[in-house]
């Protein structure tokens, strides 16, 4: 189990059924008015798995604080090449009057919504990154504004997941938001995890 907590921003995991470690991962960086924030999901699981997930925490952690999402991935996918790859959404927000833009890119079987009055499903392109990946698709524009959540997820959970965000709003702590998701919609055989961010 795997459980980050702060105001704004909280992260839970668990390991697949049988396995001791976690394929999944996140990286935040967060700076005065800006962060950015990606979820990584290294294919299948267990030992391997987390080793492609801390060699991606690395690269992203060894950018410029400036970085674009495109970019971000872009060498994510270099640094990643001959391992066993990778889903990976990377996000960047600034704080901008009525709440937080920027962009976003995301990359395979990972889910980003941003959850308020409505949910609002956005699009996640095709392939693994460090093996194969459409180099045409760009970083696609985010806005969360003040009041909504921002929820990024791994393929380990299930497709209900977003069901009952509007629900949460901001009753609960962003790492209560994650942690429910995930023990509400882990599959057994892959690993889960969820990232949640509430736009203050």
């Amino acid at each position: 189990m795997i459980r980050l907590s702060g105001d704004y921003l909280g992260y839970f995991a668990l390991p697949c059924l049988g396995e001791v470690v976690c394929g999944d991962d996140c990286f935040i960086r967060w700076e005065p008015d800006r962060m950015t924030v990606a979820l990584i999901d290294g294919a299948g699981h267990g030992p391997a798995a987390r080793e492609v997930a801390d060699l991606a925490r690395d690269v992203l952690s060894q950018l410029s604080p400036g970085e674009t999402p495109e970019n971000s991935v872009q060498a994510l996918h270099h640094r990643l090449h001959g391992t066993l790859g990778a889903a990976v959404v990377v996000a960047s927000l600034s704080l901008d009057g009525f709440g937080w833009v920027g962009s976003y890119r995301a990359v395979g079987d990972v889910g980003i919504v941003v959850a308020g009055k409505e949910i609002k499903r956005m699009p996640v392109g095709d392939g693994i990154v460090g093996y194969a990946m459409h180099s045409h698709q760009s970083a696609l524009p985010l806005e969360v504004k003040r009041g909504e959540m921002l929820v990024l997820v791994s393929d380990g959970l299930k497709a209900t997941v977003f069901d009952s965000l509007v629900l949460d709003k901001m009753e609960r702590s962003p790492v209560e938001v994650a942690r429910r998701l995930v023990f509400e919609h882990k599959l057994d055989y892959d690993d889960s995890s969820c990232l949640v961010f509430f736009a203050p």
